[in-house]
């Protein structure tokens, strides 16, 4: 009888193994998913509290943050002793603001073109000033255009650079990026 039941006890035994590994798999899945959605409910309260600052934020709040990025902008300039310093405007764009508007949303996106012109005296300098430009800008931002020009023709102006009066700026650039910011008005 002991023979008898010694197949039987195998195939019983290797089933049970089998159904063993398949719910050692599915509890490992499911502890995955467990933390996954631990992780997912923080970053949804993180985006969730980050909306509701931005649901708050008024375009006036924005004026301000833009005055203060010049502002930031042109100690930038005065670190870096730019000689003619740096022009900053920042010009509001409502062509690109039509088409995404809708009249049922709590907030507005809202785009921004920053034109920056300014000189400088060597490509390294305009590397580090470029990088720590790019620190100051809000995290929509991207650079649509940038104009480098090497000033390497004799003229009026280029004489005047070179005189003992001041140190020549031969590096002119014209810098041009796009802020996208959301306001609830």
């Amino acid at each position: 009888m002991i023979v008898w039941l010694r197949p039987f006890a195998l195939n019983e035994l290797k089933a049970s193994i089998m159904k063993n590994a398949a719910a050692k798999r599915l509890v490992k899945e499911n502890l995955m998913k467990t933390a996954w959605a631990t992780n997912s409910k923080a970053e949804i309260l993180d985006s969730y509290n980050k909306y509701q600052t931005l649901l708050n934020r008024s375009s006036q709040q924005n004026c301000y943050r833009h005055q203060q990025l010049i502002d930031s902008l042109q100690s930038l300039a005065d670190k870096y002793q730019l000689t003619q310093g740096m022009q900053a405007k920042i010009f509001r764009s409502f062509m690109q603001e039509t088409a995404n508007q809708d009249a049922n949303l709590l907030a507005h996106l809202h785009s921004y073109n920053l034109h920056l012109t300014f000189s400088m005296p060597s490509l390294s300098v305009f590397l580090s000033l470029i990088k720590e430009m790019s620190a100051l800008l809000p995290d929509a931002s991207k650079a649509v255009r940038i104009e480098i020009e090497n000033k390497s023709v004799l003229n009026p102006t280029t004489i005047l650079k070179l005189s003992a009066n001041k140190p020549a700026d031969l590096i002119e650039v014209k810098y041009k990026v796009v802020i996208h910011e959301l306001a609830a008005d």
